[in-house]
C-alpha cells in the first residue's frame, strides 16, 4: 500500500510539471604555485644632512689684537677673488705701547747680557748671573714674537680674502671696537667660503652600511629647486656605527661650478641600492592584505 502512495506521488509530480532542482557546483580557482627565489632586490635609501664647503673650502677671519674696523671693503653675499681687500684694521693705542714696551725690554736685556758677558771676562760676574742674563734676553724675545704673531707691529691692518669664494658672514661695521684676546674664542669678522663645490654629510642605517661605498653615486635634491637632481659622489664613511643613531656617518661631495647650490642648504640624499644576492624573493601575488577584522 505504501509503495503504491510513492509511486502515485512521483506520477503526480511529473504530471504537473514540477522539476527536482539539481545539486549546487561548488565554484573553482586556478592556483599557480612557485618557490621562492634567491637574488638581488633594489632599495631606495633616504638621508638628510646640511651642504657646507669641501674640505679647505671655508675659513673664517678674525684679527688677533683690540683696534678698530677702519674701513669694510665688501658685503655678505659678495663674490670675491684671492687677495681682494675684505677690511682695514687699525690697532688701538694700548695695542701700540704694548709691542712698545716690549721692544724696550728687549733692548735692556740684550744690553744686560752684553753687560754680564764682560763682568764674567774679567772675573766679576757668576756664570749664574750670566744664566739669568740670557734668560730674560730669550723671554724678552718670546713676548715681542708672541706680539708680532698677533700683528700688533703693525699699527693698520688689512685682511685679504684667502681664495675665490664668497662671504657668507659678516659680523662687524664701521667704527665697531674689536675686543680680541687672540684666541679660540674671538668673534669671525668674516667667514669665506668656496661654493664650486660642497660636501653634506649624511647617516645611513647599519642594515645598508655595507652597501654603501666610496665612488658610489646618490641623488641629492634640495627644497629651493623641487623636482630636480643633482649628482653627489660618496667620498668615505666612518666606518662605524654611532651607539645612539644606530647608524654610520657618510660623506658625499658634488660639484657646484654654477654656484646654483648654496653653503647651509638642507638637502635630502637618495641611495640607490641592491641588496645581497641571497636575499629571499616572494612573488608580490603571494601576499594578500588581511581582512579587517584580522588586521584590528
Amino acid at each position: 500500500m505504501k509503495k503504491v502512495c510513492v509511486v502515485a506521488a512521483l506520477s503526480a509530480l511529473m504530471v504537473s510539471g514540477g522539476a527536482v532542482a539539481p545539486f549546487a557546483q561548488e565554484a573553482s580557482v586556478l592556483v599557480k604555485t612557485e618557490l621562492p627565489q634567491q637574488g638581488e632586490m633594489p632599495d631606495l635609501v633616504t638621508a638628510f644632512g646640511t651642504l657646507g664647503p669641501a674640505v679647505d673650502g671655508g675659513m673664517t677671519l678674525s684679527v688677533q689684537h683690540e683696534g678698530r674696523v677702519l674701513e669694510l671693503s665688501v658685503m655678505a653675499g659678495q663674490q670675491v677673488h684671492k687677495g681682494d681687500k675684505l677690511v682695514t684694521f687699525g690697532a688701538s693705542a694700548a695695542v701700540a705701547s704694548s709691542y712698545e714696551q716690549a721692544l724696550n725690554a728687549l733692548k735692556l736685556a740684550r744690553s744686560q747680557k752684553l753687560h754680564a758677558d764682560q763682568l764674567l771676562s774679567q772675573q766679576l760676574a757668576t756664570r749664574d748671573q750670566v744664566a739669568q742674563a740670557d734668560k730674560a734676553v730669550l723671554d724678552a724675545q718670546t713676548a715681542l714674537d708672541a706680539l708680532q704673531k698677533q700683528g700688533a707691529a703693525q699699527p693698520v691692518e688689512v685682511l685679504t680674502a684667502p681664495f675665490d669664494g664668497v662671504v657668507t658672514t659678516r659680523s662687524t661695521d664701521i667704527g665697531a671696537l674689536i675686543a680680541s684676546t687672540g684666541g679660540p674664542t674671538d668673534v669671525a669678522l668674516f667667514t669665506v667660503a668656496d661654493q664650486r663645490r660642497l660636501r653634506v654629510y649624511v647617516r645611513v642605517p647599519q642594515n645598508y652600511s655595507a652597501l654603501v661605498a666610496k665612488g658610489m653615486a646618490a641623488e641629492l635634491t634640495v627644497p629651493e629647486y623641487a623636482g630636480q637632481t643633482f649628482k653627489a659622489v660618496v667620498v668615505g664613511g666612518a666606518n662605524a656605527v654611532g651607539a645612539q643613531s644606530g647608524a654610520e656617518l657618510v660623506e658625499l661631495q658634488l660639484d657646484n661650478a654654477d654656484g646654483k647650490i648654496k653653503s647651509g642648504d638642507y638637502a635630502q640624499v637618495t641611495f640607490h641600492l641592491t641588496s645581497a644576492a641571497n636575499t629571499t624573493r616572494i612573488p608580490a601575488t603571494a601576499s594578500k592584505p588581511a581582512p579587517p577584522s584580522l588586521s584590528a
